[in-house]
């Protein structure tokens, strides 16, 4: 089975290595293909996380606490979405009966992609996108391997691992605990702002989008557990826009970039955001930049979304496509 498995996954695997291999060295980023969002660990449901006042995105979180030892998952630009977990069972904890602690009591998993994305009718709406449902046994092992039609574009994604259909959430992008350098979210690829991400009406969890808008060549970024973020960010300018003066398209005017890692979190027992931000790093002309820094990011961190922008309010870009 585990051989079935990995010949399945080959092809999405070699992708990814090659896309991340790519985006981290030294040079502008390729079209096509990327990584829209990558990790090594996820976060499973715990209080405050707990039934409709944990929802993310729409989607309740489940009515009792959950634990996952092992995730995996990457979702590609092009709807390609890989998820592996490996007991995602009900927490040993004193809300959940005995006889199912330890245990996955449902039949099939399902995952679910949320992006943001523009409204019919004008503004920033929710989509998510539900996979199929995939058998998943006591243990609570399911790998998920399916094609997707997200939305163009897809802002800020979030990975949900659900019961059937997309029901509840078990387990989210995001990490418990602040141990170790596992990664919670990787991408190579990102979203300038453009409309209607413009302004304050394009704010995503307390940071305003910029006032014209940008475009961004090529990105790669990572954060781990411990709060270890990598960024390198390729040609992030103002766009080629009638609203931006001609003189300034394809340039960027502004000396040095932020970074804002913005999570969900539990503050006097109730889900809150948190938006912790880098210090400055120099930035030339051509939108060129990279840091490495360790930020203290808040426990746990859920469904991390990342800006890069002038200032810890506003962003240029943030994770998407």
């Amino acid at each position: 089975m585990a051989q079935s498995i990995l010949k399945r996954l080959a092809p999405v695997l070699g992708v990814v290595a090659a896309l991340l291999a790519a985006a981290a060295a030294p040079a502008a980023a390729t079209s096509g293909t990327q990584v829209l969002v990558s990790f090594d660990r996820a976060f499973g449901n715990t209080a405050p996380f707990v039934g409709a006042a944990g929802a993310v995105r729409g989607v309740g979180a489940a009515g009792l606490p959950w634990a996952v030892r092992e995730a995996h998952a990457t979702v590609l630009t092009d709807g390609q979405l890989f998820v592996s977990v490996r007991g995602l069972v009900l927490a040993d904890d004193p809300s959940v009966p005995a006889a199912l602690r330890g245990v996955n009591p449902v039949p099939a998993f399902a995952a679910i992609v949320s992006c943001l994305t523009p409204a019919a009718g004008g503004g920033i709406t929710t989509t998510n996108v539900i996979t199929g449902n995939v058998a998943a046994g006591p243990a609570g092992d399911a790998d998920i391997f399916q094609q997707l039609a997200l939305p163009s574009p897809c802002v800020a994604p979030v990975v949900m691992v659900t019961s059937p259909n997309g029901g509840a959430w078990f387990a989210a992008t995001g990490s418990a605990t602040g141990a170790g350098q596992v990664a919670t979210q990787r991408f190579t690829s990102a979203f300038g702002n453009t409309a209607p991400f413009l302004g304050a009406a394009g704010a995503i969890q307390g940071v305003n989008a910029a006032g014209l808008p940008w475009a961004i060549a090529g990105i790669f970024g990572n954060i781990a557990a411990d709060g270890t973020l990598n960024l390198s960010v390729r040609g992030l300018v103002l766009a080629d826009d009638p609203s931006v003066p001609a003189s300034l398209r394809n340039t960027n005017p502004v000396a040095a970039f932020v970074a804002v890692v913005s999570c969900l979190t539990s503050t006097g027992g109730q889900v809150a955001t948190a938006n912790v931000a880098s210090m400055s790093f120099p930035a030339d002309a051509a939108g060129n930049a990279f840091t490495n820094q360790s930020l203290t990011l808040p426990q746990p961190c859920v469904a991390p979304i990342v800006f890069v922008g002038p200032s810890a309010g506003a962003y240029f870009a943030v994770t998407g496509a």
